[in-house]
């Protein structure tokens, strides 16, 4: 499968040219070269920073997706995660609460609902997501 990380069908058909050994004009080359280094400048600088499960849901708040968020603080070092649903967030008790402003967290808070793995954070919502 290849995927369409061009701006058209123009680029894309000769992106397929090339993969298939067929002769393309330079400045057709050229276009391609420049919008693939163009589109590779832009996206060295994005981090994904939510994830989402298609079709899967908590069983206690079936109305809206459970997504785990990438979260930095000044109150802790480091990146963890946080999973959600909505205004809840997951405990790694897996036990749902409310979650609070920032400005009305404890330290207390942070241990309990940030998970300091993404792949901790996968296992919880495995377990609370049918």
């Amino acid at each position: 499968m290849i995927l369409k990380p061009f701006y058209d069908e123009t680029d894309y058909m000769i992106v397929l040219k090339l993969l298939d050994g067929q002769s393309v004009s330079e400045e057709d080359r050229k276009r391609v070269f420049t919008r693939q280094m163009f589109l590779r400048g832009l996206m060295t600088n994005w981090i994904p920073v939510v994830w989402e499960q298609e079709g899967k849901q908590d069983i206690k708040h079936p109305h809206v997706p459970v997504q785990i968020h990438r979260m930095e603080s000044p109150f802790y070092y480091g990146i963890r995660y946080a999973v959600r649903n909505g205004n809840m967030c997951l405990s790694t008790d897996l036990e749902w609460d409310f979650e609070p402003s920032p400005s009305n967290r404890e330290a207390e808070f942070y241990e309990k609902y940030r998970f300091k793995s993404f792949e901790d954070a996968i296992i919880a919502c495995s377990k609370v997501i049918q």
